[in-house]
C-alpha cells in the first residue's frame, strides 16, 4: 500500500535537507579552494595544471548547487500543487552528489599540483647601501686610528689579517 501524503511529504523533506546539507559542504569546499589557492599561489610555481583542475573542482561544486537548488525548487513547486512527487526529482539530487563528489575530489587533486618554489633568502632591500657604508665607516676608522698613532708616536700593533685584537683604550 503506497503511502500518505503526509509520507510523501516526510520523504520529500528528507530529500530535500539532505540536498541542501551537500549545497552547504560544496560551499564550504569552494571557501577551502580559495584559502588552498591563497597558499598555493605563494609556495608554488608552474601552476596551469593547479588552475585547470581548481577551476574544474570550481565549476563542478557550483553546477552542483544548481542541480541541487533546482531539484529543491521542483519539489516544492509540485507540494505546492498538492502533488508530492518523490521521485521526479531523484534526478538532480544524483546529479548534485556525483557533481559535488567530483568537485571536491578535484580539489582535493589541485592542492598537490604545481612544483615548490625555491626558498631564496632575501636581503634587506637596502643591503647593498649598508654594505657600503660599512666599508667606508671601517676606512674611516682605519684612517683615524692611523693618525692617532702617527700622532701620539705609538706603532700600530700587527694583527693578523681576518682576526681582531680587543682594544685596550684604559691605558691612554
Amino acid at each position: 500500500m503506497p503511502g500518505t501524503d503526509e509520507d510523501k511529504r516526510a520523504a520529500v523533506n528528507l530529500k530535500i535537507s539532505l540536498s541542501s546539507y551537500v549545497i552547504t559542504a560544496a560551499l564550504g569546499v569552494i571557501a577551502a579552494q580559495a584559502a588552498i589557492t591563497t597558499f598555493v599561489l605563494d609556495k608554488r610555481e608552474l601552476l596551469t595544471s593547479f588552475i585547470a583542475f581548481s577551476a574544474l573542482g570550481f565549476g563542478a561544486l557550483i553546477a552542483s548547487i544548481y542541480f541541487g537548488g533546482k531539484g529543491i525548487t521542483d519539489t516544492y513547486k509540485s507540494g505546492f500543487e498538492g502533488d508530492w512527487k518523490v521521485a521526479d526529482p531523484k534526478r538532480q539530487f544524483n546529479l548534485q552528489a556525483i557533481l559535488a563528489l567530483v568537485g571536491v575530489g578535484l580539489a582535493v587533486v589541485s592542492i598537490f599540483l604545481g612544483t615548490p618554489k625555491a626558498d631564496t633568502p632575501r636581503a634587506p632591500a637596502d643591503y647593498d647601501k649598508v654594505q657600503t657604508s660599512l666599508i667606508e665607516l671601517r676606512k674611516q676608522v682605519n684612517e683615524l686610528e692611523a693618525k692617532y698613532m702617527a700622532l701620539s708616536g705609538q706603532q700600530k700593533p700587527q694583527v693578523p689579517s681576518g682576526t681582531q685584537q680587543p682594544k685596550n683604550r684604559a691605558k691612554q
